[in-house]
């Protein structure tokens, strides 16, 4: 999302994706992934940044706490549960200080 941080800044990088639609399946198993899990995100370049998640919620679909600021470097993934209607996110912190 153009309105928070990028990968490896300080502040809370989010990314949204599909999960099961014909026009990508990024995210179709993310509302499986659980508290500890390491997330391993990739940029154009192919430099690999680990996170690890730290909390995971289902929320409402402007809920704020995706896209909440930080002083911290933070991951926020999120993708469409409930047909839609709600949000599944998960909150990653990073393995090393790759940057």
């Amino acid at each position: 999302m153009e309105s928070t941080a990028h990968l490896c800044e300080k502040g809370n990088c989010v990314l949204a994706g599909h999960n099961g639609s014909r026009r990508g399946t990024f995210f179709t198993n993310l509302s499986s992934i659980r508290v500890g899990a390491e997330v391993q995100v990739k940029t154009k370049a192919g430099v690999a940044h680990s996170y690890t998640v730290e909390e995971v919620r289902v929320v409402n679909p402007y809920e704020e706490w995706v896209t909440e600021k930080s002083d911290a470097e933070v991951l926020t993934l999120f993708t469409c549960v409930s047909h839609g209607t709600r949000r599944f996110a998960c909150k990653c912190v990073p393995v090393k200080d790759w940057c």
